[in-house]
């Protein structure tokens, strides 16, 4: 055989070596956590469904609860300017959030009422704000 006989050869053999090397990974696909495949390109997730999702679901944001949190309601009520905000009814469909109004000697006692199935804490009423 000749020098470039052999020369070509061993190159063919170390690219058959190398695409063969290669070939595990790229057929798994790009890795997230835990060994779990990323999306695909068309942004649907592709993650093992063996009946039980809901940590999936609850990681990546699918099947947000529709209800109102009391910690959601005080923190809404601390934006809307409530000093000492604090839970001080839970109603079947309310929140009721008490605390002081800004002002002077301490404010003025507020409440504010915030619906309980409401994505974002709707305001049903409010007293002294």
């Amino acid at each position: 055989m000749t020098a470039k006989a052999i020369t070509s050869t061993i190159a063919a053999a170390m690219i058959a070596l190398a695409t063969l090397s290669a070939s595990p990974a790229l057929a798994a696909g790009p890795q997230g956590p835990h060994g779990l495949t990323q999306p695909n390109v068309s942004g649907h997730q592709r993650w093992p469904d063996n009946g039980h999702r809901r940590h999936d679901r609850v990681r990546y944001g699918w099947g947000r609860h529709n209800a109102c949190s009391p910690r959601e309601a005080v923190y809404k009520a601390r934006r809307m300017g409530l000093r000492h905000a604090n839970v001080a009814r839970i109603d079947r469909r309310a929140i009721v959030v008490t605390g002081h109004s800004w002002g002077r000697y301490g404010g003025h006692r507020a409440r504010v009422v915030f619906a309980r199935y409401s994505r974002h804490c709707a305001i049903l009423g409010q007293r002294g704000l």
